[in-house]
């Protein structure tokens, strides 16, 4: 903590944005990259890293029996969406006489926790929910900002997604660490029926806009959000679980 990048491959990083200096980090797998970096205001000898794939894991699944599996949501990242659906597909998943993938609803019963999931990326939320409903005028979100509301509708995601999930078996777990993405989920979910059980969660319904320059930056909130056809207010209130339990 408090280390500072000072070059990217002897390009001074200093004057640059944040999204300039991932990008100079970045590059094909098994390339090297030189950093030079500032610890406890000592510039350090560069350092030589080799660039790898990071595995990233934002779901993890095991079958309690034959009939039940638990599914960790970790977190809302660019791949949970896919390795979510991976991780069903392979437990109840069939092909319908249209030649499209569906789920088998009576196939096996499922135990989605989301408990101390701090949220993350919004639009993998928004593709969860979407796997759960099949009508395209369902609300998940109503966005509110400076320049009014703006709801975002199941059908504003990819056709083959909608309504994968409809009328599985599962309910889902939260917690007061339950915050933000998922949130959209808990209380979307449970407007379709699916019941949670836990405790209330945390209550944070806001968007943040993060703005860098070189080592500064500025973290604001630009909208709040309600959930769901009602618009749940869910902001410094939470979602009230269906069944409350430790």
């Amino acid at each position: 903590p408090g280390d500072v990048i000072l070059k990217v491959d002897g390009y001074d990083m200093r004057p640059e944005v944040f999204e300039k200096l991932t990008d100079s980090i970045r590059g094909p797998e098994g390339t090297a990259v030189a950093l030079w970096v500032e610890h406890n205001g000592t510039t350090l000898e560069p350092m030589i890293i080799t660039r790898a794939a990071l595995d990233l894991q934002s779901v993890s699944v095991f079958d309690i029996d034959k009939e039940v599996s638990f599914v960790r949501i970790h977190d809302f990242s660019e791949v949970m969406p896919g390795q979510l659906l991976h991780a069903v597909i392979d437990r109840a998943g069939a092909v319908s006489p249209q030649r499209t993938l569906v789920v088998r609803p009576d196939a096996r019963k499922f135990i989605f926790d989301l408990r101390g999931n701090r949220g993350g990326i919004i639009s993998a939320a928004y593709a969860l929910c979407a796997f759960f409903s099949s009508d395209p005028n369902d609300v998940i979100v109503v966005i509110h900002s400076r320049n009014g509301e703006t709801p975002v509708r199941v059908e504003h995601l990819p056709s083959v997604l909608r309504g994968i999930f409809a009328g599985l078996q599962a309910v889902l777990l939260v917690d007061s660490g339950t915050a933000s993405s998922a949130e959209i989920v808990a209380a979307f979910l449970k407007q379709k029926g699916v019941p949670l059980v836990g405790k209330q969660t945390f209550g944070k319904a806001s968007v943040q806009g993060l703005y860098l320059y070189g080592t500064l930056g500025l973290l604001f909130t630009i909208a709040r959000y309600a959930a769901g056809n009602k618009e749940v207010e869910v902001d410094r209130v939470g979602v009230t679980p269906t069944h409350d339990a430790d």
